[in-house]
């Protein structure tokens, strides 16, 4: 005999079933535990959430196929009959609650597995992205409404399948029972180009765009001002590794690479000597420096005065260096100097009447860069890396 934990009557042990609810008492010495089948039912039909949460037996599958009508929220639902197979199905949208699941999706077969998910919250569309590559749109509205009802009966994620141009379901499996949901797509955006949408779609959602690019596929052209914003936010570092080297290397340069330390014996430039060939097939060296601060000639503010800038570019011209190409012995011919921030006139005429053979040097400034950056088709892992910048400082714990 054991007496009931729920309702307190004495019965025969196989007239019960263990409730995990209750093993606490266990500890205590205490043999108990056991609640009558009837009383087990009664209670996860009230109590649905706590019976999950602490049962992993077949008692709740068993009352899981059985009362899962009676435990999902269903209003505003009407309960039609599909092969036999009990559904609720919403009024006037399209979507359906089943606790045969299994048995729904064999008239749908073959199905596609969903990889990847985008909300886009502006339209109220879900986008979803199957392993045959289909981009299907649905309901953002229906689907946050599935995910609420059943999040809140049961925390474990579902299986997502869908099939070309058809619905979405949501599979939730608790041993040889499945349970789940299926959404419709929007009609309306069976034809859309995905394309165009996620473009759309990523300049809506900015702090977004990393995920956008990834779903659709896509890469923003960016605004030049956007693009000139944004590499005025880098450091010096950055704008030389991010920006300017790629964009070096796009323009035909080779053996780009940027110094890593500077200090005694270094050559006044940013980088080390890169090269073209030029029409008669000879090589022509070049050396850069580049300025993420605004350029004056103030003479009591040291950081980004001209003076500065002059003397390392007289640097850049005087300084020999040996060619791993043949060994010799070389000098810079011709230097570019790169601002991602603004140069006054004064500095800019300061600089070209005190360095000698001024001509061999091309000043190029954030509007000349960013019109090349996008000209050469590099500004998107430029706004990527942007991005993926805000994204890590905006999430960076801030400390007092």
């Amino acid at each position: 005999m054991a007496n009931c934990e729920i309702c307190g009557s004495d019965s025969e042990i196989e007239f019960m079933v263990d409730c995990p609810k209750y093993a606490e008492d266990i500890e205590k010495g205490i043999i108990s535990g056991w609640v009558h089948e009837d009383c087990c039912e009664e209670s996860f039909k009230s109590e649905p959430d706590q019976c999950i949460e602490s049962c992993d037996n077949e008692n709740l599958f068993r009352n899981i196929a059985k009362h899962f009508e009676d435990c999902v929220n269903v209003e505003g639902l009407v309960k039609t009959d599909k092969q036999g197979i009990s559904v609720f199905m919403s009024q006037g949208n399209t979507f359906g609650i089943t606790s045969q699941m299994d048995k729904f999706l064999e008239t749908f077969k073959p199905l596609n597995v969903v990889t990847s998910i985008f909300l886009d919250r502006e339209n109220e569309m879900v986008y979803t992205k199957d392993n045959q590559k289909n981009t299907n749109v649905y309901s953002l509205a229906l689907y946050e409404e599935i995910e609420d009802r059943f999040h809140s009966f049961w925390t474990v994620e579902p299986e997502k399948f869908c099939i070309k141009e058809g619905p979405f379901f949501l599979v939730y499996r608790f041993s040889n029972v499945t349970v789940g949901a299926a959404l419709a797509p929007r009609i309306s955006e069976s034809d859309t180009d995905t394309s165009d949408r996620g473009v759309e779609v990523a300049t809506t959602y900015k702090e977004k765009y990393l995920e956008a690019e990834q779903f659709f596929g896509v890469a923003l052209q960016p605004q030049k001002e956007d693009l000139k914003a944004r590499i005025q936010g880098l450091s010096e570092d950055e704008l030389i590794n991010v920006v300017l080297c790629p964009l070096l290397t796009s323009l035909g340069f080779n053996g780009v690479k940027p110094i890593s330390f500077h200090g005694p014996g270094e050559s006044g430039g940013d980088f080390h000597p890169f090269y073209k060939v030029n029409e008669f097939g000879k090589i022509v060296y070049y050396s850069a420096q580049a300025k993420a601060v605004k350029v004056h000639s103030k003479a009591g503010v040291k950081e980004g005065n001209v003076n500065q800038l002059i003397d390392q570019i007289k640097k850049i011209f005087r300084t020999p260096f040996k060619s791993f190409i043949d060994n010799a012995e070389k000098r810079i011919s011709y230097a570019f100097i790169f601002c991602s921030q603004d140069i006054t006139p004064e500095a800019r005429d300061q600089l070209f009447h005190e360095i000698e053979n001024s001509q061999n040097i091309n000043f190029v400034d954030i509007h000349d860069i960013a019109n090349l950056v996008i000209e050469k088709g590099i500004s998107s892992e430029i706004v990527k890396y942007c991005r993926k910048k805000e994204i890590t400082e905006n999430t960076r714990p801030k400390t007092e």
